[in-house]
Parts: C-alpha cells; structure tokens; sequence
C-alpha cells in the first residue's frame, strides 16, 4: 500500500489567514466599530458616517462578518460583544488604536526574506531619527490598552508597599500613569532616550500626570540611572537589542533598585529553551529582525544568566502572561 501524497492545504490555511488580518485592521484604522457603537447601520448608512464610498466598504464589512468581529442581518450591521468592547472608541476597553503598531509589525515581516538576505532590517526603527510624528504614532499604537495592561499589573502583582516606580525603556510613560493613578502613593520615573521623552513629556502632561511621573532622558545601555526604586518594569525592551545589550539593561536597572526590590520583565521576546515557544515569541522574532539591527526574542535561560549576574535571585517565568519576575538579593 502505497503512501498517501501530502496535500498542499497547509499553505492556503496559512496565506488566508493574512486577509482576516488584513480587515482586521482596515476596520480598526478606519474606526468602523466606533461608528457601529451607537446602533447598527446599513452599508449606505456606515458609508455616510465614515465619508467613504458604500461599493468600497461593502466588501470589508461581508469579511469582518465571516472573520466574527461583524454580525449581519437583512444588510444591517452590527458589532459583536467582543468589537463593542474593545473597539468603540470611549469605552473602558478600547484598544483600537494598537492597529498603528499591528499594521507596521505585518509590514515589517512581508520583509524577513529580504532582511535576512542583506542582513540589515528593512523596517527598522530608528529612535534617533525618526519624524516626530511617525514616532508618536508608533507610541500610541505601543501604548493603546495601556488602563488594561495597568489594572492586568496591579491584579497580579502586589505593588501596595511600592512608593518608587521605575519604567524602564517607558516609551510614552501610559503604564506609569496609570500605575500611578491606581496606587496614588506611588511616584513613578520613565525613562527613555531623548528622542522618545520629547513624546513621553506631552503624554504625561495632557494627562495632568506631572506631579507624580517624572521623565527622564538615558540609554539604558550606557547611562547611569538617577535615583533607586522599589519596583522596575522593562516591557518590550529586551527584545529590541542585542544579547550584550540587554545583560548590560538588566544590569543597569538592577544598580537603581533597592534591596528586596522587584523587577518585571514583560514582553513578547520571552522564549522556552526549546525556542519553540510560547507561540508569539517564535512569531514576533520574524518582526524583530526586521524592525532592530540586533533584536530578537531571547531564552529562558538566558534571562537567568543576566538575572543571576545583575543580583536578582529566585527568578519566575510566567510564559502564558510574557513575563518574568525576580526580585533583588538582600544582600
């Protein structure tokens, strides 16, 4: 009996999933669910409010249907529970504004062949000389949800003795501002390099956030960190420079904590020691190296090694949740 001849389905399962992305974020960008929030509408209807034509919309709304973010019936359209919560622009849950970084990310991968041929990243992001309103852009979608990943912070881990909070590579300071708005003894430091705290400064002044976040201007990679603190955070940071680059962040961050103080590491860099998983962190590699001159998702056992370097002792990987937590040896 003769082998069964495989079949191809694999690659058409994997290239369709690219158009549900595709709407995905045509919906978000277009802030479709914002107009459906307030009650269901006809194609006509949603064509007039968004100021678009209704035959060019038709065909996205029928995909968002199949996708399950739409629901219809006799033409009429409607937000399912799940777009209503997260993408109506207002409500507590809303985090369509992450289509600024989403949509890049799928940009950035369509170049991994390319990227891996001359060995230079062909969407790279450059801090240090990208316009101020592609940076700010790229700030927003990084810290779209940012009220959920705060309350996700606080539910999961104790911060009610921490008075001084460090966020590390902070980007636009929207978890420290938060952090602080939960726990309002808690002051609270970002850090990022010059180019991004230009940003970071606006964000925590249209949020009246000025008396309790400071903003500070350092390459963690080299610069001294001014103060000491109860807890770090370093979210997304890891990833986006080399391996020595990121011993010498742990290390830099782990000098400013106090003794017994606790530092976070989230992101979706953080990999098994198998390299196959968590799923994300294989995935977002082939972002990484499209967007960083040297970043990539690193090992568990990696991590371990920089922790135990920079003094932190009984390091826990929580790999569903992209975290790892240590805390400062006492001594």
């Amino acid at each position: 009996m003769s082998e069964q001849e495989p079949k191809p389905d694999i690659f058409y399962k994997i290239k369709n999933q690219t158009w549900a992305t595709a709407a995905m974020l045509a919906g978000m960008e277009l802030d479709l669910f914002t107009s459906l929030g307030s009650s269901p509408l006809t194609v006509q209807q949603l064509a007039r409010k968004l100021d678009v034509k209704a035959e060019k919309l038709l065909p996205l709304l029928y995909m968002l249907v199949i996708t399950g973010l739409l629901m219809e019936h006799d033409g009429v359209f409607s937000n399912t529970p799940e777009t209503d919560a997260y993408m109506v622009r207002g409500k507590p849950g809303f985090f369509g504004d992450v289509y600024k970084i989403w949509s890049r990310n799928l940009e950035a991968s369509l170049k991994t062949a390319e990227t891996i041929r001359t060995g230079i990243p062909q969407a790279k992001y450059d801090w240090k000389n990208m316009p101020k309103n592609k940076l700010k852009s790229l700030q927003e979608g990084m810290s779209s949800g940012s009220d959920d990943y705060a309350d996700w912070l606080s539910s999961t881990f104790d911060f009610s003795q921490c008075r001084s909070f460090l966020d590390a590579g902070g980007g636009s300071g929207a978890v420290a501002i938060e952090l602080t708005k939960i726990h309002p003894r808690m002051k609270a430091t970002v850090i990022d390099l010059p180019e991004v705290t230009t940003i970071t400064e606006e964000f925590v002044l249209e949020a009246n956030a000025s008396d309790r976040v400071m903003v500070v201007s350092a390459d963690l990679t080299s610069d001294p960190i001014p103060g000491t603190y109860d807890a770090a955070l370093l979210s997304a940071v890891i990833q986006t420079v080399s391996a020595e680059e990121a011993r010498q962040i742990i290390m830099n961050v782990g000098s400013a904590l106090n003794p017994g103080g606790w530092l976070y590491i989230i992101g979706s860099g953080i990999l098994n020691d198998s390299r196959l998983s968590p799923k994300t962190a294989v995935e977002m590699n082939l972002v990484f190296i499209n967007v960083y001159d040297h970043g990539q998702s690193f090992t568990e056992d990696e991590h371990r090694v920089w922790l135990e370097e920079a003094g932190f002792e009984d390091p826990t990987f929580l790999f569903d949740e992209f975290t790892i937590t240590a805390r400062k040896r006492m001594n």
